[in-house]
């Protein structure tokens, strides 16, 4: 059996019944856990696990632009990594800056108008 407590920041301590000593749990580094949906925490409106948003469609002023491949974690704030068709992905901050709206159920995250632009402040810098 498996117990986890929240931990500094975004991230959660686990106990696994058995794994006692730093040793043993060195050996399970990099083991994938499975954790049933329905066992998650309840998270706040504005939060979102990241398997909820792999794969949303992206949109922007009505229309898809891309898919999201992939959620990062540099800091306290995350990246999504946008599929647009192209050779290079787009990498768009989750500030409300840059999204619009995300919605976990459809899955779909709705961008700035402005967000594919270089320069946001310069409308010729596409």
């Amino acid at each position: 059996s498996m117990s986890s407590r929240p931990g500094a920041g975004k991230r959660s301590l686990g106990r696994i019944e058995g794994v006692t000593t730093p040793e043993a749990a060195r050996e399970l580094m990099d083991l994938r856990i499975f954790v049933p949906r329905a066992s998650l925490p309840e998270l706040d409106d504005d939060e979102f696990y990241d398997w909820q948003l792999l794969n949303a469609e992206v949109w922007i002023d009505g229309e898809v632009v891309g898919r999201i491949v992939q959620i990062h974690h540099p800091g306290p704030i995350e990246v999504f990594e946008i599929d647009l068709g192209q050779s290079e992905p787009l990498f768009v901050p989750s500030t409300a800056e840059h999204v619009l709206h995300i919605d976990v159920e459809a899955p779909s995250v709705t961008l700035q108008p402005d967000a594919l632009m270089d320069d946001p402040e310069d409308p010729d810098a596409l």
